[in-house]
């Protein structure tokens, strides 16, 4: 997959790689990807059909994630309170080399009955430790030949909006 990311782009072909273009962008933002992401699950609940409202939309219809409403507010006070906990790494995360770059260290929180923690799955943990350097390989081949299309779409932070106007006309 890496040699066809790199090829289709060496062509010219616009395309969304998620498992690569999502690691390249936290290559890119560093530290800051995490927190970027954070602030995400801070600031964009998802609502129910019913207007409940939960921290994320992958805790839908569990009541322990379950925050608010939207004709009564969020409760303000169990929002804090698992976005905190949420905000600190699974325990065996907090030494990984790739932490600040994995997109599951952070949110993969689950509630036990009587409190929350955290659980990363080992084939999340393999996959990410896996694609983590053979995204790297991808950008530094691509950003090293100064591929035009390749910076335009990581570091242009218009180029959705720029491409999907191209892709109209």
């Amino acid at each position: 997959m890496s040699e066809l990311y790199i090829t289709w782009t060496r062509a010219e072909k616009k395309f969304y790689l998620s498992p690569f273009d999502i690691k390249i962008f936290s290559l890119i933002k560093g530290k800051k990807y995490n927190t970027n992401r954070g602030h995400l699950v801070k600031n964009q609940p998802s609502v129910a059909p019913n207007g409940d409202i939960y921290l994320l939309s992958k805790h839908l219809g569990d009541s322990a994630f379950h925050i608010g409403n939207v004709f009564s507010g969020i409760d303000s006070k169990k929002h804090n309170g698992i976005f905190k906990r949420g905000a600190i790494p699974f325990g065996p995360c907090q030494k990984c080399a790739i932490l600040t770059r994995c997109n599951y260290a952070y949110d993969n929180l689950a509630y036990n009955g009587t409190e929350y923690i955290a659980n990363i799955s080992p084939v999340q943990c393999a996959n990410e430790r896996i694609l983590t350097p053979i995204a790297d390989y991808v950008y530094s081949t691509l950003y090293k030949e100064g591929n035009a299309l390749f910076i335009h779409k990581h570091y242009n932070e218009l180029y959705p909006i720029m491409s999907f106007i191209e892709d109209k006309n």
